[in-house]
């Protein structure tokens, strides 16, 4: 396989060839799964992903020059395009929790019934979070009471990476200093 090879085949999608786009499929789904697979985290909307770009590829108006860059990473550039549509779709239908909902799930379901001291935190927490700006508060949410990283934070809300990390560091400077007498990390490892 060669660049000579996909750049001729495409001309042939481009014009209808139907079997065409079969070979380029056989040759490229696996790749184009994997990368939608590690972008979206979940095998229905991976498997979506990849029939969306082979969808794209049959009815794109665009063109493949072979002398810019290699085919694979141009198919690689459509689905990357259409994953982070796919990540802000979900992002404005998955709605953040609101503060109250967020220190509700400070406790882990099953444990005993609360302390006091427990209570008391839970409300200082709740505090500090309902005085946070919307956008703190969601990267908190996100972050740490749903798992994401800062780089899925960052497409979920098509907001800069550096944006997310700077109102994840403002979120933790707040929360640091209204509740230093709890003592504890308030920090999460950096596997972000």
């Amino acid at each position: 396989m060669n660049e000579t090879d996909d750049a001729a085949l495409f001309l042939q999608i481009k014009r209808g060839n139907t079997t065409a786009l079969e070979a380029v499929y056989d040759r490229y789904n696996s790749l184009v799964y994997t990368f939608a697979w590690h972008r979206l985290r979940d095998a229905d909307l991976a498997a979506e992903a990849t029939q969306d770009v082979f969808v794209r590829l049959w009815t794109t108006t665009a063109d493949y020059d072979p002398d810019k860059s290699q085919f694979s990473t141009w198919l690689l550039t459509i689905a990357r395009h259409i994953c982070s549509d796919k990540l802000r779709k979900m992002a404005r239908v998955a709605p953040v929790a609101s503060p109250v909902e967020i220190s509700q799930t400070l406790l882990v379901d099953g444990n005993p019934p609360e302390t006091a001291e427990a209570r008391w935190f839970r409300r200082d927490v709740h505090q500090v979070l309902v005085s946070l700006p919307a956008e703190q508060r969601t990267v908190i949410e996100l972050a740490y009471f749903q798992g994401h990283t800062l780089r899925e934070i960052a497409d979920f809300t098509a907001t800069p990476l550096g944006t997310v990390k700077t109102r994840l560091n403002k979120a933790l400077r707040t929360l640091r200093q209204n509740l230093q007498g709890w003592g504890g990390e308030l920090d999460r490892e950096s596997t972000l």
